[in-house]
């Protein structure tokens, strides 16, 4: 079973994939094996023990390195979805939601770089309130400029920017 979230009048859908995220999420499953492979190993054969390393050092690393792996695995892709009253983004275990009549203003950045300051889930300060960025890399941002609340803007990258911006632009006339 999918544990996407499904909003009644959907308007847009998108799911916008991390390869960087991916790989990452690779690395850390693969050495969580690793460790599992030395900590059966350490049990099975306590008197041949790898580099004189106790089996309870391979359980520590296991249980560091496994829910790591899954948090980055969960966190590879942002979903984003647009329905008639409101934006909602989620990436991994984080979703945000924000009503149109909250939204002040749309733009697009085409190219943010390291604006945000890189990738995954951000809160930067613009001005005296934060704003919140849920950003992959090499992607354009759509940036919504907030009327009130804790965030001064909710930025999120999207393989169609122009689409969302332009779909929320008509939501605020």
């Amino acid at each position: 079973m999918r544990d996407t979230i499904i909003y009644r009048d959907t308007e847009y859908e998108e799911e916008i994939a991390s390869g960087a995220n991916l790989w990452l999420a690779g690395l850390f499953i693969g050495f969580t094996l690793l460790f599992l492979g030395f900590f059966i190993y350490s049990v099975l054969n306590p008197e041949t023990l790898i580099d004189d390393a106790p089996a309870w050092l391979w359980l520590i690393m296991l249980v560091v390195f496994a829910p790591l792996g899954l948090m980055i695995f969960k966190m590879r892709k942002i979903e984003i979805s647009l329905t008639s009253s409101e934006v909602n983004i989620r990436y991994g275990f984080f979703s945000h939601r924000q009503p149109f009549s909250n939204i002040a203003e749309v733009s697009v950045v085409e190219k943010p770089g390291l604006r945000y300051g890189g990738w995954g889930i951000r809160i930067t300060w613009s001005g005296k309130k934060p704003s919140i960025v849920f950003n992959i890399l090499s992607a354009p941002t759509v940036e919504l400029t907030l009327k009130e609340g804790k965030y001064s803007k909710l930025v999120f990258s999207s393989r169609k920017p122009d689409e969302i911006a332009g779909i929320i632009s008509r939501k605020l006339r």
